[in-house]
């Protein structure tokens, strides 16, 4: 299977995460599978990296259907053991046509009972993982000196395995968080589904608002909370409005991804005596509210601000570079982004002779994004 190491971008990707870089570009070519993955025996890719001989196999089917009321629990989709691909398929609603015994009597009428009426079905292919490895080697003696009592060493020990597992939870965060705004980033490159919010909100109002004077301003937050209950009305209904690719689809209330920047949430309460729009968000199951899209301040040491915190600035999985502020939340379906594959282990390699044991805690973790599924982009412009 194809397989990417991926440890320099998370690496570079937490220290966005803790504020120690400033917000830069990231290049996500290939790492999210965007559906066209191809199994092909003669392709090294589809075939395994230890003998080269053994070809991937599909390890779980999707049949994709109108969800019309799904709860899920969040982006960590269910994990196959067996197979590298995920195989999605999706049958299009199928068209009304006349009703047969009307037509008898008719002169020209000839009954057919045996007409064949295909459906429409299509797949997609989703393929390919990311891994890296966290490793810490700790010694058996040569810390005793610095310690009064074992149970003191043990507490220490203990922390550095602690560290190290809360390392591997981090990293499996960010890749999560990159899965997200690779599909935003998609969907603003493709530039349909993205709402812009301050153009609407002037041409409605009449006013000349600013992406600045907009932030503190309530009637703008009473607009905002509106258009988003609608969508969320909208979406439910089957269409191919919301999509990439013109499929029938309906996303649920709850089954709906709902990814609302911090301050704007934080905004209704804030700004509004009211707060009953912001209180519906949080009560659905797949709600979050997102501190910033990929990092807290525009360079090192700065304090967070809206503008580093709204932006997204990478180069997507298909190649696209997107490099877009003033972007302040996201519906999502369940079914448009989440993992292919989930798999975290921890392996031990002790050396007798030197008295220490290595730990390396791995993860192979595959992400896809499904532009054929709903999704609508809200930004501030």
């Amino acid at each position: 299977m194809k397989v990417n190491q991926i440890y320099s971008l998370l690496n570079a990707v937490s220290a966005e995460t803790f504020g120690e870089s400033g917000l830069t570009a990231h290049d996500l070519t290939g790492l999210i599978s965007m559906g066209d993955y191809v199994l092909n025996s003669a392709s090294a890719d589809s075939r395994d990296k230890f003998f080269n001989v053994l070809v991937d196999r599909i390890g779980k089917t999707i049949v994709r259907r109108l969800d019309l009321d799904v709860t899920y629990p969040s982006i960590m989709m269910d994990s196959f053991e067996f197979g590298a691909v995920l195989q999605k398929i999706t049958v299009a609603p199928i068209e009304s046509t006349e009703s047969e015994p009307w037509k008898i009597g008719n002169t020209n009428y000839t009954p057919n009972q045996f007409a064949i009426s295909k459906a429409t079905v299509k797949q997609g292919l989703f393929g390919g993982i990311n891994v890296w490895s966290v490793k810490v080697t700790i010694p058996d003696n040569i810390t005793k000196s610095a310690f009064k009592s074992a149970e003191e060493m043990g507490a220490f020990l203990d922390a550095i395995i602690v560290a190290m597992v809360d390392s591997m939870t981090i990293n499996i965060n960010n890749t999560n968080k990159l899965c997200v705004n690779n599909f935003i980033a998609e969907k603003i490159h493709a530039d349909k589904n993205v709402i812009h919010t301050l153009t609407e909100y002037n041409a409605l109002t009449g006013e000349t608002a600013t992406a600045l004077s907009v932030r503190t301003n309530p009637n703008f937050y009473k607009y905002l909370g509106k258009r988003m209950s609608d969508l969320i009305r909208y979406m439910r209904q089957p269409s191919a409005l919301f999509n990439e690719t013109g499929d029938v689809r309906a996303t649920a209330r709850d089954n709906m991804h709902i990814f609302l920047l911090g301050e704007v949430a934080s905004a209704y309460s804030t700004y509004l005596s009211a707060d009953t729009f912001h209180n519906d968000l949080v009560s659905l199951p797949l709600y979050d509210e997102v501190a910033f899209w990929q990092s807290m301040n525009t360079t090192a040491d700065e304090m967070p601000d809206f503008v580093s915190a709204s932006t997204i600035n990478i180069t997507t999985s298909s190649g696209n570079a997107v490099n877009k502020a003033n972007i302040i939340g996201a519906f999502i379906d369940r079914q448009a982004l989440g993992t292919t594959a989930y798999n975290v282990r921890t392996t031990t390699d002790r050396n007798n002779d030197g008295e220490y044991t290595n730990y390396s805690n791995k993860c192979d973790i595959g992400h896809f994004n499904d532009l054929s599924e709903n999704g609508i982009v809200f930004v501030l412009d």
